[in-house]
């Protein structure tokens, strides 16, 4: 095994659905109950809640003509595997997936395609939407969409794939999806499964990769003013129990972490794993991030080479990034952790 390509957070976003969905999520507020009693005030509510939320989305652009070339790119790198850390698309559209699923298709018969779902991947809205996880099911082990999903790449690597995404079934604990479903946490049993299999024979002598969505040490702050900047902060945040993550991972051994999720690059050492978080290849963050752009890791004994490609005209070129060049100072930190001497 020696190539991995990670992408994340392209957000597919079908504009003239989502405008209906809106439009529909209105037009339920002064519906008539249709028969079998719906159309109450319940389905009203949440009619009305949906089109607010689709309202909300910053994203509201495609961008059709960047994905061409970011697969274009992509194929001419020639990887041997590609992680997707979610985001796929904006809203969960029907359309939206299927357009998710037309993109990448092409990378699952060869079994060469790994994916995570982000926040906006699942459907919490009313209407027209799809899991994309249904979608994408055949990117799954055996084609059975589970969490956590391994991966046996060659005979070095594994990858371990997480969903860290907040479901409406969360309201009890966490009331803030009604508004927001951009906070993450890894469910018990997820954590549970999770240590069993690192615990697993088959993973020995192995650099075991995990990849999720959403951050696991401290997000970049928005920088936004007043409550409402205090509010995007929040919802931004890393995952909620991370650091029960993270602790588990480095009792396991586990030194390399993937995700996405705020569209900013950023790499940190934290103990003796590293983690490393890919911008949005297609919307960037600026300031943070003023390009689209993605990663690639090329493996060598374990040790990954990061190469930052970024959008530049009509294509995605390797660019001197300190932060994630070997020679730079997380890297070397990073590389000493491996060997014992763990940073300080």
């Amino acid at each position: 095994m020696g190539k991995i390509v990670h992408i994340s957070d392209i957000h597919i976003h079908d504009r003239e659905a989502n405008f209906s969905a809106v439009a529909e999520g209105f037009a339920s507020l002064v519906g008539r109950p249709s028969a079998g009693g719906k159309g109450g005030l319940l389905e009203k509510g949440v009619g009305v809640l949906s089109a607010i939320k689709r309202m909300g989305f910053a994203i509201k652009e495609d961008r059709p003509e960047l994905r061409r070339i970011l697969i274009d790119d992509i194929l001419r790198e020639e990887p041997d595997h590609i992680v997707i850390t979610g985001d796929l698309t904006n809203t969960s559209l029907e359309s939206e997936c299927e357009e998710a699923r037309r993109c990448f298709e092409r990378f699952i018969p060869e079994r060469r395609l790994s994916f995570v779902p982000g926040n906006h991947d699942y459907p919490v809205f009313t209407s027209g939407t799809a899991q994309l996880n249904d979608v994408l099911h055949d990117a799954f082990p055996h084609g059975k969409i589970a969490f956590p999903w391994v991966k046996l790449l060659g005979r070095e690597l594994a990858l371990i794939g997480l969903n860290s995404c907040l479901e409406m079934f969360d309201l009890v604990t966490h009331p803030e999806v009604v508004v927001h479903t951009a906070r993450g946490k890894l469910h018990r049993n997820q954590l549970h499964d999770l240590e069993r299999i690192l615990s697993h024979p088959r993973l020995d002598g192995r650099s075991v990769i995990v990849v999720l969505h959403h951050h696991v040490l401290q997000a970049p702050k928005h920088g936004g003013k007043g409550r409402l900047g205090k509010a995007h902060d929040y919802f931004m945040e890393r995952a909620v129990n991370s650091d029960y993550l993270l602790n588990l991972l480095a009792k396991k051994g586990v030194r390399l972490v993937l995700h996405g999720h705020r569209h900013v690059r950023k790499i940190d050492v934290q103990g003796s794993i590293l983690v490393v978080g890919a911008g949005s290849a297609i919307h960037p963050e600026p300031p943070y991030e003023p390009a689209p752009s993605y990663h690639v890791y090329t493996f060598d004994g374990g040790v990954p080479r990061i190469t930052v490609k970024v959008l530049d005209g009509d294509r995605y070129r390797a660019v001197r990034d300190d932060r994630f060049m070997p020679e730079g100072r997380q890297m070397r930190l990073w590389q000493e952790a491996r060997h014992g001497r763990l940073p300080r």
